[in-house]
């Protein structure tokens, strides 16, 4: 991945740190001097699978289970473990922006962060979160090579909510939401419903800012819970998974496209469901069919790979597969045969991330290329 991205992308030079505070607090690093006419950005969703770090704090203690006397015997060895091996799959990847899910908290992100730069000595030090109202105190984050600004919350009918955020890119920004939409266990009507609810008011958050700028750059992403395909993304939210219904769609009748279109069904799976033995697609990086247009035509300052390019993609290493089935290799606590009682499999994430390639429109207005 990184050999594919190294000659599209300029890179940004190191900069100083300060606090931005909008709402809630949001750390980044101020930009004295950025490479100029950056050509492409490097966009992944990765859910971390309850990254939490080994002490309490939440007031419901609903966090306990990640502690060292629980069930799960989540020491601070098994923690770091885990940022290491997170962290090696980030610096792999190269992303200049990462959103995330399944994250616990603004101190965990930041550990991420310095992990990162550890192991790659890369460095994504601007952050983004917000703490949501999640039960089990799982946030949405977004990492950035460059500056966020903007921070906000958006509740959109369920407790953990989308977290939205725009990462300024040499002179330009490129709106980001952040999406965790409701799992699939407990009661199945219930949880329809929520997703529902959730798709609806992000499409209604994201449409008020196109409504505002037209021409915008904007990407919603993260883990829907739902197969790329299914009702909530592609019917309720109006992701379409072939670009022919996108192009063309605008105001409130917009159909967004989700990027998974572009890659190949036997690469496209994120998420398997052991249970079951069956691979979905949960994960997504969506658009507007704004953003689909040649970069030599009008519209927003930020373009999609081409359908053709082979930059979206479900992105999977040999180390992060079981070797059994292939499903993502997860960090957590295991019962196996002949293994002791607190036997960990020290894996990833039960997600496999998904990455596509941004790249700078070439069309000026009044000028054309």
């Amino acid at each position: 991945m990184r050999r594919m991205f190294r000659e599209l992308r300029e890179k940004p030079f190191l900069s100083a740190k300060r606090f931005y505070t909008v709402l809630v607090v949001v750390f980044f690093l101020t930009t004295p001097a950025y490479a100029t006419n950056v050509q492409c950005v490097v966009v992944a969703t990765w859910n971390a699978e309850n990254l939490f770090d080994t002490v309490t704090n939440n007031v419901n203690d609903s966090d306990g289970e990640f502690t060292p006397q629980s069930w799960r015997r989540w020491t601070p060895e098994r923690y770091n473990k885990k940022l290491d091996n997170m962290a090696w799959v980030i610096s792999k990847i190269d992303p200049d922006v990462l959103c995330m899910q399944e994250v616990e908290n603004e101190w965990v992100a930041r550990d991420l962060m310095a992990r990162i730069k550890k192991t790659s000595g890369k460095e994504l030090g601007h952050l983004a979160h917000v703490d949501s109202g999640d039960f089990r105190g799982i946030d949405n984050i977004l990492i950035s090579r460059y500056p966020v600004s903007n921070v906000r919350y958006s509740p959109d009918g369920y407790d953990r909510g989308t977290l939205i955020a725009d990462v300024e890119v040499d002179g330009t920004t490129i709106t980001f939401f952040v999406c965790h939409w409701k799992s699939q266990s407990g009661d199945p009507a219930e949880n329809i419903a929520i997703r529902t609810r959730q798709a609806l008011e992000v499409r209604a958050n994201v449409l008020a800012h196109l409504e505002k700028d037209p021409a915008a750059s904007v990407v919603i992403a993260g883990d829907l819970n739902e197969n790329f395909d299914d009702v909530s993304p592609s019917k309720t939210f109006g992701a379409k998974t072939a670009r022919a219904e996108s192009l063309g769609t605008s105001g409130s009748s917009v159909y967004f496209y989700n990027l998974l279109g572009d890659v190949p069904p036997e690469r496209r799976s994120t998420y398997y469901y052991a249970r079951r033995k069956v691979w979905n697609t949960f994960d997504s990086i969506i658009v507007p069919p704004t953003m689909l247009a040649p970069e030599d035509e009008p519209g927003p300052d930020w373009r999609a790979p081409s359908a053709d390019s082979g930059l979206t993609k479900v992105f999977t290493l040999p180390e992060m597969r079981d070797e059994k089935d292939g499903r993502p290799k997860a960090f957590r606590r295991v019962r196996i045969k002949g293994k002791p009682d607190n036997y960990y499999e020290e894996g990833y994430s039960d997600h496999f991330p998904v990455v596509t390639v941004l790249k700078r429109a070439t069309w000026q207005e009044g000028g054309g290329k």
